[in-house]
């Protein structure tokens, strides 16, 4: 498995900004050779959401917090 820099899933997050930016405005979009139209905009999303996630993991891991788990909740009356 490929481990991703903090400033990979940055860049990454940018390009896939960039891409929903173009695509809102009805343009395309190219990213690795892939051409992204205004049909690949639940594409983009997906792909923003994963980064995102990436990006406030590896920040969070970097100042030295813990993985986030399940936490739940018991409410007493």
């Amino acid at each position: 498995m490929t481990t991703i820099t903090l400033t990979e899933a940055r860049a990454h997050l940018a390009d896939w900004l960039a891409a929903d930016t173009a695509v809102s405005k009805k343009q395309s979009y190219s990213i690795n050779n892939r051409q992204l139209t205004k049909a690949d905009a639940s594409l983009i999303s997906e792909k923003i959401t994963f980064w995102r996630r990436e990006v406030v993991a590896q920040e969070a891991a970097a100042r030295g917090a813990k993985s986030p788990g399940i936490v739940t909740a018991t409410f007493k009356r």
